[in-house]
């Protein structure tokens, strides 16, 4: 439809306007024909002249294309709310349309692979070409390239590795020549020597036992017990054995006996005495049961000793400043070294010099697990009293520390009447480094 004018929309609005006040006033005569003109001016027809259809102002602004179409105002701005409303609406999807979209894709892959596929056959096909000569080859294709790129030479040696080549010029290095002596650098950095460890790497470590907390401890034995308890119910249940008196005691007697202790009660308290008894003498004797006998107990501290003497032994040297006077003290004091070293499995030597001009040369050598070592030096350091000198210990531990093996079988004691005969002792033994850290 053809837009209007501005001085033609205004006519036809007052015209418009003017035939419903003469609608209104009259109440006769039905809506005429939209004119321009004032109704009382309009041309009167004649009766013999071809009358024309009767128009409906309303639809003036209709489209003529489409007389079934909407009404178009295009003075009133349109609104796409309602469009809007109808996109965001539920809407089925028609059947096959992914399908289609799904064939169309697999359509195109195809022909984009077929096009990928014949394109490098073509170019195989063409570098052939190039490396056998054939005729018809573009020497001017970047295939030529690469086919000259094979036929050159490799070289016998890289440049890289020159600077590990005796021979400065390519041709006479060979990869057999390469070593890193030759470098350059090589003799300006430091290369320790490889030294040997003391203790053998197969050698078996002690195992570390897993300690449970008082917490985990009592948590555990809860369970264990309510578990026994369970079992015993389940087999009481099922008829495997009889269910268990009652557990009377003195402070529940009447609720458990009712009207038995009504009847006869110093009879029924001193069955309850005797039951209670009963039970502590089955407790006391299960503790005992569940003790271990004496040589089960050495046994048990024999096996934690060799547990822990497993591996490389823990060396300990001793300083002693007086070990030989006076003479009850140091025999006192000989026979609890002796004893002790005993008891926790160690081995080693007591090397005590009794000349009176070198005192303080007395050496204590322990071999032994770590925690026999760690014990027996709360016997040297603590427990023994040895005589002091000058408000100072008669007692030092001078080293502690890992050795290579045991130089010694048991604990022995020797003495000896001067430094020098004791130094030969111990450079016999191997042990005269030890020797040296007190003298």
């Amino acid at each position: 439809m053809e837009s209007l004018t501005e001085n033609e929309a205004k006519e036809k609005a007052e015209a418009l306007r003017l035939m419903i006040e003469e609608m209104k006033a009259s109440r006769k005569r039905p809506l005429g024909p939209s004119s321009s003109l004032p109704l009382s001016k309009a041309p009167k027809h004649s009766a013999n002249e071809s009358r024309k259809p009767k128009e409906n102002p309303y639809l003036a602004y209709t489209s003529p294309d489409n007389e079934s179409s909407e009404f178009v105002d295009d003075r009133i701005i349109s609104s796409d709310k309602r469009r809007i409303r109808e996109q965001h609406a539920f809407q089925f999807v028609p059947k096959g349309q992914y399908v289609e979209a799904a064939n169309v894709f697999r359509a195109r892959e195809a022909h984009q692979e077929f096009i990928n596929n014949k394109k490098s056959k073509d170019a195989r096909r063409h570098f052939r070409m190039l490396v056998d000569g054939e005729p018809g080859a573009d020497i001017h294709s970047p295939a030529i390239e690469i086919a000259r790129v094979l036929q050159q030479t490799i070289p016998q040696i890289e440049w890289w590795d020159m600077p590990f080549a005796s021979q400065k010029s390519t041709e006479q290095a060979t990869f057999e020549n390469l070593k890193i002596e030759n470098q350059k650098t090589f003799k300006l950095v430091e290369h320790p020597t490889f030294i040997k460890p003391l203790i053998p790497l197969n050698t078996k470590s002690r195992s570390i036992p897993l300690y449970l907390t008082k917490k985990e401890r009592r948590r555990i034995r809860r369970q264990k017990r309510s578990e026994r308890q369970q079992d015993m119910r389940d087999q009481v249940a099922a008829g495997l054995m009889p269910p268990p008196p009652p557990k009377v005691k003195l402070s529940n007697l009447m609720r458990v006996l009712g009207e038995q202790a009504v009847a006869d009660p110093s009879r029924l308290e001193k069955e309850v005495y005797e039951q209670t008894q009963a039970r502590i003498k089955n407790h006391e004797m299960r503790n005992l049961a569940s003790k271990l006998t004496p040589a089960e107990k050495w046994e048990k501290k024999q096996k934690k000793i060799r547990e822990d003497s497993v591996g490389a032994p823990t060396v300990t040297v001793y300083w002693v400043h007086n070990i030989c006077n006076p003479a009850e003290i140091a025999a006192s004091n000989r026979f609890k070294i002796d004893v002790n070293a005993q008891k926790f499995g160690l081995t080693g030597c007591l090397v005590a010099v009794s000349d009176e001009s070198t005192k303080g040369a007395n050496l204590v050598l322990v071999e032994g697990g770590e925690r026999a070592s760690t014990k027996f030096e709360q016997q040297m350091l603590k427990r023994i009293k040895w005589p002091g000198f000058n408000g100072s210990p008669g007692c030092l531990k001078m080293w502690s520390g890992k050795g290579m093996k045991s130089f010694h079988s048991k604990f022995e004691f020797h003495d000896f009447t001067s430094v020098d005969d004791a130094r030969k002792f111990c450079r016999q033994k191997g042990i005269v480094d030890y020797f040296d850290m007190i003298c």
